[in-house]
This record gives C-alpha cells, structure tokens and sequence, in this order.
C-alpha cells in the first residue's frame, strides 16, 4: 500500500501548485465585503497547508500578499517585499556549557544537572558559542520600572559584568504591566541596556529548572530569533544550592534576599566573586521573512515617521495525527487570514487615497505562533528601511462569527491613540470596549507587544466581547482556536469584516495626519527608558 502521507503530499503540491498559478484577486470594483472574503478564502485553503513558518505553504501565502500589495501601488519596503528574519530551529536537547565561579580563594566548575541549565545563546547566525567572564554582580530580580518604584540596577555600575537575578517578578498586580516586567526578554534587556556581559537567574523553587529540564529532551526543538546583540548573552538558569554559596561569602541570607525583592525592595550589591560562563548548542536556519510593503507620506517633514500596520501571515500548520479519516490541516481562516485580509484591503484604501502625511508600512508577519518573532525583528530594524517607527495597529484574529456592536483597542488607556481609535469607531457606529478580560493580559499577547517593547505606542484591534459575546468568544476559544476547524467553514460575517476594515484604515489615516507624534500616557512602565550615562 502507498503510504497515506506521500500521497496526501504530492496532492497537496499538486493543489499548490494549480493554486498558486490560478490565483487572482477580486475586482476593486467587487464589494469590500466580497474582496476581503476572497483573501481568505485563498490564504485558508487547504493547498496552503496551514501557513506554517518556513513550510511552502507560507510562501505561496506570502506571494499573494505581495502581488495583492504590488497590484495596490503599494511599493515594496525589501526587495521582492520579503524583509528577511533570521531564524533558527534550535536542538534544546544538545545545548551545553560550563561555569565557573570563585569566590574567596575557592574554585567551583559545574556543569548541566538538577541545579544548572544552559540556555542557547542565539544571535543573528544561530546559536553561538558565547562566553562571559567577569564579577558577579546581583541585581535583585533585575527590574526597572520607576513607575512602581523598583530599579533593580540603581546605584550600581554593571557593565562588563555577570550580572545574577532572581527568576520571576515582585509580588505586585497581575496585569498587562507586570507580565511585561517578569518576562525573561525584558529582563535581559534591561540587562544588556546596561552593558552586562552575562545572565545567571537563580530559580529559588527550582521549577523553572524542572520544566525546561523536562521540556529540552533529545530532539526537542524551539524556533528561535537571532536576537540582533553584536554578542548574545551567554545565560544560565540556577537552581538554589548552586548560589547559596556566594550569597554567604557576601554576607547575605538567601532567603532574606528573595524574600525583599519579592516584597519589591531595590537590593543589588558586588559578590566578591568571579565567574566564567560558557555557553554553546547547535540550531539549524529556517528560511523566514515578512512581507513588508511602504506607502510613503506626502508631508516632507513627517514622512521619515512610520505607522506600522501588522497582521501575522503565519498559522500552525499540518499536525498529522495519524487517522486517515480526521482533518489535520490548520487552516487559521480566523487566526488569522482574516486579519491579514483587513490590513491588505486597509492598506489599499490607504494607498489608493494618498493623503497620509507620515508614511504607513504594512507588514504580513512570520512567526508569530513561535513566539512573535517576525514582529520582533522588524520592531528592531525599522530603521533598516529607512524609517523610524512612531506607533502600529496590529489585527489579530478578529473573532468575526457573532455581531460586531464594538471593538476593543488592547492597549489604549496607555497611549495618545486613545483618541483616534475612538473618533474611528464612532465613524463606523461601534463603540470602543474597554478590556473585557484584563485576567488575560491580551496587551502582551500579539505582536504588537515586540513594538511596545521597542518603546512603539501600539494597539492591538480586536472583535468585542459584550453581553453574550464574551461567551461566544469563549465558546470559540474551546471549540474552534488552533483546530483544523477554524475554516471557511465557519459562518463568517463578512459585513463585518469589511467595517472592521473601515475602521482600520480610517485609524491608520488618522494617526498618519496627526500634527503630533503618538506618545505614551505619564506613568506607564511600556515607555522605553535608555539607562543614564
């Protein structure tokens, strides 16, 4: 007998292959409502594949929004509008390393085990062999944010340094703010921010220990992004009875230190201690860009401004599950062709009008289902194309399948984008829902977080949830999220879409013809502050 997969494969190439020749794209006379149908019946067929990240499906995906942009007029910001994203798929089970840390005359080596884990130091051409030497210095749980009153680093000079943290965060609220504050990336770049050479996170509990121990098994991968650092930090995660140690030779009790700095007091000091540090592991590339094109701004003065309009392009792809008879193709028609189809169609009404003073950039992002890492990239290197990024409008996953009778705008109360998304609603008779579920900080959640991360006021656009909405949001949640169910399949309003359009455009314009650059509200901890000096 044939086998199931070959013959369902060279189907599937087959259908591309007829797909991607065929393909053609509604009339602009046509509807809106019809054109933004016809995107993602295309981008959610099965030929497609689910759109995976670095699978032939996302590139025939990533063809038909680069002829749909070049058909609109809308000039390519990366040759071909393929603005590359250096990622790689990384063996978690071979990263290895050693440390090294002397401390009063003594010498201790350790290598991987229950109290050690190596973390994969993963620049801009894989995973490197990185080093780090230097003192030891503490940082508490190395946070800054002045807004709450923690800066793990005052006082302290870390540049060429180990610096060592606690994993996780103070005990405060749990919100969009302190989620943002506790993840690792932020932490180490308040870290590099600051000239550290290196990154020891000691793991009091030791869970974080025991869930990557079990998670990097041999032949367990994870697609990481080249992080951009002329060096990446060499990393390390400790388990409690490797620091002990060196918080005695300091004269500090480590349980006291934690539990200050979990109670949100600022302690950072100089172990008398040095450390080498040696990372190293193996990674294979993934051939991955976004899909990027530029409408430039009439406004001589404002046009080396930016608005970023993002959609994720990807999904999560085929997952055989090896019963013939059960679908195993991810389609992603909601999560989120249909996103990708609203920026399209609102980025052709953008250009088609000509009247944005700043100039607007459409992005079809890779890699979000892996962990936002196209929007990452291009958050990092707006600057590569020329331009310098002021705000972006993200759409994901618009759950368009009960009545749109609002929107919510993840992220408003943060920003003086507040006022044009409201002005856009009402033009479209929606009202702007505040966030229905803060429990689920949705704010660090999309890409849009990878430009909040860069300083970029930002909003993520998203379908409302009030009244029985909420429960029809959660009900597609259970049923239809990352399922082969989410297709065309789905009764889909379409009228919907093409307002949720409207407004996008509408929104984009808006902030592009705005006098004043877009600025974060007094006090919010998503301000990007450099370090003094």
């Amino acid at each position: 007998m044939i086998n199931r997969t070959i013959l369902r494969s060279a189907a599937v190439l087959a259908m591309a292959a007829g797909l991607s020749a065929c393909a053609s794209f509604s009339p602009f006379s046509a509807s809106l409502d019809k054109r933004v149908k016809s995107h993602v019946a295309y981008l959610a067929d099965d030929a497609l594949g689910g759109r995976d990240t670095g699978a032939q499906g996302y590139e025939l995906a990533s063809d038909y929004v680069a002829g749909f942009y070049a058909r609109s007029g809308i000039a390519p910001a990366a040759p071909e509008y393929r603005h590359n994203v250096p990622l790689y798929n990384v063996d978690l089970g071979a990263t290895d390393g050693s440390l090294t840390i002397s401390s009063k005359g003594n010498s201790i080596e350790t290598t991987a085990g229950e109290n050690v884990v190596f973390l994969p130091a993963v620049g801009d051409m894989g995973v490197e062999e990185a080093r780090a030497a230097g003192q030891v210095v503490f940082v508490g749980d190395g946070i800054v944010a002045p807004e709450l009153g923690l800066d793990a680093y005052r006082g302290i000079d870390v540049s060429g340094k180990i610096v060592m943290m606690i994993n996780g965060a103070p005990e405060i609220e749990d919100n969009p703010a302190s989620v943002h504050l506790r993840r690792n990336d932020t932490k180490r770049n308040f870290a590099a921010e600051r000239g550290a050479i290196g990154i020891l996170r000691v793991d009091p509990n030791g869970r974080a220990i025991q869930q990557f121990t079990n998670f990097a098994r041999p032949g367990r991968t994870q697609v990481s992004l080249g992080q951009g650092y002329a060096k990446p930090l060499a990393t390390a995660l400790l388990g409690k009875d490797a620091a002990v140690s060196m918080f005695e030779d300091a004269g500090q009790d480590f349980d006291a230190v934690v539990e200050k700095v979990r109670a949100g007091e600022n302690i950072n000091f100089s172990f008398p201690a040095s450390a080498v540090l040696e990372t190293g592991g193996k990674a294979e590339p993934i051939d991955a860009w976004n899909v990027v094109g530029v409408i430039p701004g009439t406004d001589p003065a404002l046009k080396g401004e930016a608005i970023v309009l993002t959609a994720h392009l990807d999904h999560v792809g085929t997952r055989d599950d090896g019963n013939p008879e059960t679908d195993d193709i991810y389609n992603g028609a909601l999560d989120n062709a249909t996103g990708t189809a609203i920026i399209m169609e609102a980025a052709r009404k953008i250009a088609e009008a000509g009247e944005n003073r700043r100039t607007v950039i459409v992005a079809a992002l890779t890699a979000e289902e892996k962990g936002l890492l196209g929007a990452a990239h291009l958050a990092r290197n707006i600057g590569s194309l020329g331009y310098e990024a002021v705000a972006n409008v993200n759409i994901d996953m618009p759950v368009l399948v009960y009545p749109l009778n609002s929107i919510i705008a993840f992220g408003m109360e943060y920003s003086s984008l507040e006022a044009p998304f409201k002005a856009a609603a009402a033009e479209v008779d929606l009202y702007a829902s505040p966030d229905p579920v803060p429990q689920m900080s949705l704010f660090v959640r999309s890409d849009h977080y990878r430009f909040v991360q860069e300083g970029i006021p930002s909003l993520f656009l998203f379908s409302g949830m009030e009244g029985e909405n909420l429960q029809n949001f959660q009900t597609f949640m259970q049923t239809h999220y990352h399922k082969p169910s989410d297709d065309m399949d789905l009764p889909i309003n379409w009228k919907d879409a093409a307002k949720f359009t409207t407004l996008t455009a509408d929104l984009v314009t808006r902030i592009a013809n705005d006098p004043e650059r877009p600025t974060w509200n007094e006090g919010v901890v998503f301000a990007k502050r450099k370090p003094k000096g």
